[in-house]
């Protein structure tokens, strides 16, 4: 039996869309369409989120999010690829849905620091 092989066009554009964890590296605590910054499982990326619930909830401040390192996201991404010079090659990303967040956990120091 013989392998079917797709060929695709010069220029032709798709979306994929997954669902991942990604670390919150750098908000943007405006409205608008501004790209944050996230560390994702392949590396790291900037996406405006498009989420208007998390969007507005993080922006006023009533989702409690910590202005503090090390907080993940359970996120629906969405990359836009064109197919350039024989390869898929990444145009974009947009965060479509927030599902949750965590803050990671805070130890405070044991001893107080000298004065």
């Amino acid at each position: 039996r013989i392998a079917e092989t797709t060929v695709y066009s010069e220029g032709q554009v798709r979306t994929v869309n997954s669902r991942i964890g990604a670390t919150l590296i750098s908000p943007v605590l405006t409205d608008g369409n501004r790209r944050w910054r996230f560390r994702g499982p392949s590396g790291e990326f900037g996406a405006p989120i498009r989420d208007a619930d998390f969007l507005h909830g993080a922006v006023t401040g009533t989702l409690g999010i910590p202005l503090q390192g090390g907080v993940s996201l359970d996120i629906d991404l969405e990359t836009k690829e064109v197919f350039a010079q024989g390869v898929w090659q990444i145009e974009g990303y947009a965060v479509t849905k927030v599902h949750s967040w965590n803050a990671a956990p805070y130890q405070p120091d044991l001893i107080d620091p000298a004065p």
